[in-house]
């Protein structure tokens, strides 16, 4: 049985708590194809290293690939759609009110470094509202996805955000942060790590591994929209009024209050 099957066998597995729809089905169909270039790219990432310039344009060209793919299979799927992508911008399609989101390699520093936290993220909105999101880590073999009202889940498993209700004991993700934000984090809280995807930082407050999420309002919709949706429907609050804070709903007011 090969890896796509897999995941989708256990998405099925979970389907009294979740049905994937034909547009969920779609995203991830684009990010696993997708997915298959990226990873025999990424091992062909070290042996390029003696050139950093080889190295960097060997991994614009891969993140340019992937977005080609995504786009190729969601437009068989969805012909009319628009599209919103880090690589080329907004393209309207004859429907303007729905649209993708996508975020061919979310994480490129870490794949031009060899390191492991990359993912592909593509997001559905509606009017400008996500209505689904997938984020797919393509070495750990985790897909991440969520439909708004229907719960969020990896690998066809129900995730929840965390229960920590203490912001002493929180350890925090962050990205794009200024120093003095960074400093009160870590010093009231148990620690602060950032692993350099938006995305995946997303998916795993979602899945309780972090307890929040934290960074400054700079964020591209690419970065933030399939990860956002995953994370609310896992449980967590979304506050953007001084910094751009995910984090279950127990700590956000503190988080808001620490940040503002």
């Amino acid at each position: 049985m090969t890896l796509y099957s897999l995941v989708f066998k256990m998405v099925d597995i979970a389907s009294n708590f979740f049905r994937m729809s034909p547009i969920i089905k779609l995203m991830a169909d684009a990010a696993f194809k997708s997915s298959k270039r990226l990873i025999r790219d990424f091992g062909e990432v070290e042996r390029l290293q003696v050139s950093r310039k080889s190295v960097k344009d060997f991994v614009s060209t891969a993140d340019l690939k992937s977005e080609a793919t995504i786009l190729e299979e969601l437009r068989a799927g969805r012909p009319n759609f628009s599209f919103l992508t880090e690589e080329s911008g907004k393209i309207d399609g004859l429907n303007r009110d729905e649209c993708f989101i996508i975020d061919p390699l979310d994480g490129t520093i870490n794949f031009l470094r060899g390191l492991q936290s990359w993912c592909i993220s593509i997001a559905y909105a509606v009017d400008g509202v996500v209505q689904a999101g997938v984020v797919l880590d393509p070495l750990k073999n985790e897909l991440f996805l969520a439909e708004k009202g229907k719960g969020a889940f990896v690998n066809g498993r129900r995730i929840r955000a965390s229960r920590v209700n203490d912001i002493g004991d929180a350890l925090v993700v962050s990205s794009r942060l200024d120093q003095g934000k960074h400093g009160k984090i870590s010093d009231t809280c148990i620690g602060i790590r950032k692993i350099g995807s938006i995305a995946l930082s997303l998916c795993y407050t979602a899945a309780g591994h972090f307890d929040a999420f934290v960074s400054n309002k700079n964020l591209k919709k690419w970065d933030i929209a399939a990860g956002t949706l995953i994370a609310q429907e896992a449980g967590c609050a979304l506050r953007t009024d001084h910094e751009y804070i995910v984090s279950n709903v127990d700590l956000i007011d503190e988080f808001e209050k620490l940040l503002s």
